[in-house]
């Protein structure tokens, strides 16, 4: 997490005493679950369409014993943060000081977090890869970048001629790592260059960079991007990462290639898989910073969770 965006979100939790978005959570696929969620008769509240086009329709479930058994199917399941990990950090840190000052009731309100439960294999699941924009102090040179990266990976030039739609070279990019998806690699745009590459990994620098990384981290392609490329080839320091300096996040690298400066790259990674986000968990290590976007989100405000110190539940 980022402490200015945790920071952020404790302020407004202060000053409205409310939460106004879940914590995204998964869980292993459960049948006991799905069936009850399936047989379960409900009523739709209401139906909201965003300003992208997405229709959110709440529900409330009415029938009290479906509740019940779906509160005993949960009460042993093991949970993951799938989103909302600053969600959970403002609301411990809001909970300790409330209990610090007003007690710790475990009725009262601020000891409760508002969160959503979604099955790992569900259908309508998807993960979004979060691709690296990397600033350098200084123009960049692709010749020299290229001639560095390539002690440690196969350079595969993608054409790119001029007057090339942004979502065009995208494409290539992204079809050519899906092409081969038993190799590791990484897409990368050269800024105002107009060059496009793919960096495939060396089956011995795999070897040697990421060693020192649990397998389940090793496997992951952001892992690659951080050990081998950030460090290894940029020797950018561990700190600078962690506090995201010189690199954006972005979802929309389409659009973010129109914007890219001379001392830009941008650098494209496939999804990470659920499954590698839960194995992950499982080994109790922790995920890099924006290694997913999960996809669909609740709309923000749908529900309101009162959290009012002064109320118990």
């Amino acid at each position: 997490t980022f402490d200015r965006v945790t920071e952020d979100r404790f302020r407004l939790l202060q000053a409205t005493e409310a939460q106004f978005s879940q914590v995204f959570m998964l869980y292993r696929h459960n049948p006991d679950v799905a069936n009850i969620l399936a047989e379960s008769d409900r009523k739709e509240l209401y139906t909201v369409k965003d300003e992208d086009g997405n229709t959110h329709k709440l529900w409330e479930i009415v029938d009290a014993g479906r509740l019940k058994s779906l509160h005993e199917c949960l009460l042993e399941t093991v949970l993951y943060i799938a989103d909302g990990h600053h969600r959970y950090a403002t609301a411990i840190k809001y909970r300790n000081g409330m209990q610090d000052v007003y007690g710790k009731d475990p009725l009262k309100l601020y000891n409760y977090l508002m969160v959503y439960f979604v099955d790992a294999e569900d259908a309508g699941l998807v993960v979004l890869p979060v691709h690296r924009v990397l600033t350098l102090k200084e123009a960049t040179d692709p010749e020299r970048i290229t001639a560095t990266a390539s002690h440690m990976f196969d350079i595969e030039t993608i054409p790119y001629p001029e007057h090339t739609e942004p979502g065009q070279v995208y494409t290539s990019l992204i079809q050519r790592l899906d092409g081969e998806p038993q190799r590791r690699g990484i897409g990368v745009i050269f800024g105002k260059r107009k060059t496009a590459q793919v960096w495939w990994q060396k089956a011995a620098d795999r070897n040697r960079l990421l060693s020192h990384l649990h397998p389940a981290l090793s496997e992951l392609d952001v892992m690659l991007l951080e050990e081998s490329v950030f460090k290894g080839v940029f020797k950018i320091n561990p700190q600078a990462l962690e506090a995201g300096e010189t690199i954006k996040f972005t979802i929309d690298a389409p659009s973010d290639i129109n914007t890219l400066g001379e001392n830009d790259l941008l650098f494209l990674l496939r999804p990470t898989s659920v499954n590698q986000v839960l194995d992950v968990a499982d080994t109790g290590l922790i995920m890099p910073q924006k290694s997913t976007y999960f996809t669909p989100k609740i709309l923000t405000g749908l529900i309101i969770n009162s959290v009012d110190k002064n109320k118990s539940v």
